[in-house]
């Protein structure tokens, strides 16, 4: 079950730093695998984004940290075999799968969705301050990709991210009875505003939607056509 966000959650005390090329973000190294490999590093603006390759995981990691080497976000993606794969999962079951990936999180909010014909299930989870959004098979529950913004949610946290939940509660009293499509995290580098983006559906038409993460005003909306 080594996919399972690299192994499990626990054994994040026992990742090691990232090598030399990276020494800039050893502080926050917890999120990245002792088996992942530096393959790219370049700057974005005032950021520094990190590519590595995790072969025993089959993964690859995309992180980006600040100047002072702090991650901002964290994404993994894992290769697991094509496939349709029948939707068995419940929300009771994909909770309890998200939670069985991310031993000890509170899931917030979840939703299952057909992307690119396969069943899927995502789930955005709270773990000791920090915030997650995980992807997996809706059949058995292997991971496709996971997403960390560390510390989005700690209470010592400058300015706290909304959850997924609350981010949501923010679009409906806006907009509507809208229902959720899709959902994920954006991070402007310009502005170094967190968002959420997506999309959902209201009185039968699909929209594209952008909330700030942080106060919940609607950065973008517009009909999907």
């Amino acid at each position: 079950m080594f996919k399972k966000i690299i192994a499990s959650i626990a054994a994040i005390a026992t990742l090691a730093t990232p090598v030399a090329m990276a020494q800039s973000v050893s502080a926050d190294a917890a999120y990245i695998s002792a088996d992942a490999k530096l393959v790219k590093q370049e700057n974005e603006g005032a950021y520094i984004e990190y590519e590595y390759r995790d072969e025993a995981a089959n993964a690859e990691i995309e992180a980006l940290a600040d100047a002072s080497g702090k991650y901002v976000i964290v994404k993994t993606e894992y290769v697991i075999a094509p496939g349709a794969r029948e939707s068995k999962l419940d929300e009771a079951a994909a909770n309890e799968t998200a939670q069985g990936i991310l031993p000890g999180c509170e899931v917030d909010y979840a939703y299952s969705c057909l992307d690119d014909g396969l069943n899927e299930w995502h789930a955005f989870c709270l773990l000791d301050g920090d915030m997650w959004r995980l992807t997996f098979t809706a059949d058995n529950g292997d991971v496709i990709e996971t997403e960390v913004i560390p510390g989005a949610a700690a209470e010592a946290a400058a300015t706290p991210m909304l959850s997924a939940s609350g981010a949501i509660d923010a679009l409906k009293a806006a907009k509507g009875n809208i229902a959720i499509t899709d959902l994920d995290f954006d991070f402007d580098d310009d502005t170094g505003i967190m968002y959420y983006e997506g999309e959902c559906t209201l009185d039968g038409k699909k929209y594209e939607f952008k909330i700030n993460a942080y106060d919940g005003s609607i950065a973008e909306w517009e009909l999907d056509d």
